[in-house]
């Protein structure tokens, strides 16, 4: 797997230097849709095989580029042509360029595929509505070492197609007069089509679209923490429900009849994804601004009955500066464990969604936070040893329940002396263990 991280980070260093440029939608182009890219203000393009260990389509009328470029004013990153696994390569292979793309800025994953329909409402030139999947038929992207700095080792699979997604495609298919069915894809390997028995199965199972890619993408992609959608071309009923037989150049032409409709309901769904994402925006920038100072210098007697404790600061928003000192009842502890304990105490006591800075001078905490370490301690299940993090797993977890409802951006300062005033803020403050009460009433008004 380190093999593999390295042939990525090759391929996103050529890229960055082939075309300077910072998508935030990338978009797989499937069948139906490979004239899409003559569409978009282009910027830039890059054959596939210009970039070194990086896999080529090999499917005809796959293109095999990344196309660059502006639709309306979103910039996006077409994948025009995918890579199968049928084709002979990895599944990690498979979903390089799902991880490339990510790499080189885009935060939401828009997938199109052909399908064949499994549903028998279902009609052959049907659009779907991707709202979950299966992919037990196709080895996992994710099987082999974990790459930490990609996501976590077991990655949460509930809600794979981002539901805020689903519903801008539901509006702008509905505005646009595109009927639009909805339904479960489930990917097997290829490139046989399915047997009539293996379409039974799958329809047992829930699926009500079958195809060939899609699926092992959106995994790579979840687990990269970028939002999914998708929409399925069903070219043709599935055999068995079919009974003609199957053919490759059939489902060319009936992806091929549908484009101009596909291409439009993609293209909207893009720009009013965009729109939705600035109304998110406007609405984050309209919470209070919260700035916490942790200051984890243990104080106190280790052998009284308060044992080690800190300090806490607040300065409400009339400006007036409270501090107090309080107990946590370690009778041995650590500065970082007092700068944990502090963090959590403070994101705890905001008692409605906040914009917050925090600010501390334990340097293990930011990292810890900001390079995503946390997740790993939980994910292998570790309780206890020598080691603090593992010492301190209970807090970790508290601290991700804790920020869970707020924007929160872990900054690191040298020194408590360090830490920045900011007149323009709501709310100042510095956490210890306890003293919810004190802030509670301010963050509430």
């Amino acid at each position: 797997m380190q093999a593999m991280y390295e042939r990525l980070m090759k391929s996103y260093e050529y890229c960055k230097r082939k075309v300077d440029f910072n998508p935030k939608v990338a978009l797989v182009l499937g069948s139906g849709l490979g004239h899409f890219a003559e569409t978009i203000e282009v910027v830039g393009e890059i054959p596939y095989c210009e970039i070194e260990g990086f896999p080529v389509s090999t499917v005809v009328g796959h293109n095999g580029r990344f196309v660059f470029g502006y639709i309306e004013e979103v910039p996006v990153v077409l994948m025009q042509g995918r890579v199968h696994y049928y084709e002979g390569y990895s599944m990690q292979e498979v979903v390089m360029p799902i991880r490339l793309m990510k790499l080189l800025g885009a935060e939401t994953l828009f997938l199109t595929n052909a399908s064949g329909g499994v549903n028998k409402s279902f009609s052959a030139g049907d659009f779907m509505l991707i709202t979950d999947q299966i992919a037990s038929f196709v080895p996992s992207p994710l099987i082999g070492a974990n790459i930490d700095t990609f996501g976590q080792r077991f990655p949460d699979m509930s809600e794979i197609y981002d539901k805020n997604l689903q519903q801008v495609i539901r509006n702008t298919a509905r505005e646009e007069g595109i009927s639009l069915q909805e339904g479960v894809y489930l990917q097997f390997t290829g490139p046989n089509y399915e047997t009539p028995a293996e379409v039974r199965m799958a329809s047992g199972l829930g699926a009500d679209a079958v195809g060939m890619s899609t699926a092992c993408e959106a995994i790579a992609a979840n687990h990269m923490g970028m939002k999914i959608c998708g929409i399925s071309c069903i070219t043709n009923m599935a055999c068995g429900i079919s009974q003609a037989p199957l053919n490759h150049e059939e489902v060319q032409e009936t992806a091929n009849a549908k484009a101009e409709l596909f291409q439009r309901l993609v293209w909207k769904s893009i720009v009013r994804m965009a729109d939705l994402k600035q109304n998110c925006l406007e609405e984050k920038q309209k919470r209070l601004q919260v700035e916490i100072f942790t200051d984890g210098a243990a104080r106190g007697n280790p052998d009284g009955p308060g044992g080690y404790g800190t300090v806490l600061e607040y300065r409400d928003t009339k400006g007036e500066l409270h501090t107090k000192e309080y107990s946590c009842g370690y009778k041995k502890t650590t500065n970082n464990r007092m700068e944990l304990m502090a963090a959590i105490v403070g994101l705890e006591a905001l008692t409605k969604p906040c914009n917050v800075k925090l600010y501390s001078d334990s340097k293990y905490l930011v990292d810890a936070f900001n390079q995503n370490w946390i997740d790993g301690w939980i994910q292998k299940g570790w309780k206890r040893g020598k080691n603090e993090s593992v010492k301190n797993i209970d807090l970790w977890k508290r601290l991700l329940q804790a920020k869970e409802q707020h924007e929160v951006e872990f900054i690191w300062v040298k020194g408590h002396d360090g830490h920045p005033q900011n007149e323009r803020c709501d709310v100042l403050a510095t956490s210890a263990a306890d003293g919810k009460d004190l802030i509670d009433d301010v963050v509430s008004e």
